[in-house]
């Protein structure tokens, strides 16, 4: 199986597609209309593959070969940013790995597996690399980014988004948002360039074959983290632009929240944002 060389470069198969971003760090995608990205980070000793997308049955051998071509006789390790099916639905792929799962979305576990559950600050050692996990709850109460502050890398799944976020069914769910986010700021504030790898990439590019109404946006940059911070603010001084619409079956109670001149938009049931 051949892999992209160059920093760039694609390779589509059957289901994936992968690209190389940089030295030793891919993105890989399922081809469908709302892909969900994946992430290998390839340390001197091991090797983390963040998130696993949607399920496919029939192409779960084809990834399980990406994976181990990518790795190329390193051990792999699986990090689940948050318990969602489009970034845990690829699992059956890694049997006999070790799969690192934010411990407070076990109790949304999709299926029983025997999981090390991971906790905000933990450190996964790669040999040369070392990421760090940090918690940022509000999308699922467990989100979890996994940041290397020597590449200065900031894999996000859904917690921040790419264009918006959706904000769940929890509890307070802006107050811990807004701690969440602040956290992520304070851990990366310092980085000069970061790479943001976020849950669907392809938000970020037109690509062939891509619905041309999809989103297509700048890739993310730390501005686009605190113009989130400032639209949180904003929301809870009433400030912020709304605009209801008719999801998940609760039109009256669903609304967008944004504001001119950024990206950054939060998605919510309003009872859970008062």
């Amino acid at each position: 199986m051949k892999i992209p060389n160059k920093p760039g470069e694609i390779k589509d198969y059957s289901m994936y597609r992968v690209e190389k971003l940089k030295d030793h760090i891919f993105h890989i995608e399922d081809r469908i209309d709302n892909p969900s990205s994946m992430y290998c980070i390839i340390g001197s000793e091991k090797v983390l593959w963040v998130d696993t997308a949607n399920t496919h049955a029939e192409y779960e051998e084809e990834l399980t070969q990406i994976a181990e071509t990518l790795a190329d006789g390193k051990e792999i390790m699986v990090a689940i940013t948050h318990n969602h099916y489009d970034h845990v639905g690829g699992l059956n792929a890694f049997k006999n790995k070790t799969i690192l799962f934010p411990l407070k979305d076990k109790e949304d576990n999709l299926e029983t597996r025997d999981y090390q559950f991971i906790e905000d600050g933990d450190i996964i050692d790669l040999g040369d690399k070392q990421l760090k996990a940090v918690e940022v709850p509000g999308h699922t109460a467990g989100s979890m980014v996994y940041i290397d502050a020597k590449e200065e890398l900031v894999i996000t799944g859904d917690a921040i988004g790419s264009s918006y976020v959706w904000l769940f069914f929890m509890d307070q769910v802006l107050e811990h948002y807004k701690k969440g986010i602040h956290h992520l700021y304070n851990e990366i504030k310092h980085y000069q360039n970061p790479l943001f790898m976020c849950g669907h990439r392809w938000q970020q590019y037109q690509s062939i074959g891509r619905d041309p109404l999809s989103p297509v946006n700048a890739p993310m940059t730390m501005q686009y983290l605190l113009d989130m911070i400032k639209l949180v603010d904003m929301i809870e001084a009433k400030t912020a632009l709304t605009r209801p619409f008719d999801t998940l079956g609760k039109p009256e109670e669903h609304c967008v929240y944004s504001f001119t001149g950024s990206k950054a938009e939060i998605d919510s049931f309003v009872s859970l944002m008062k």
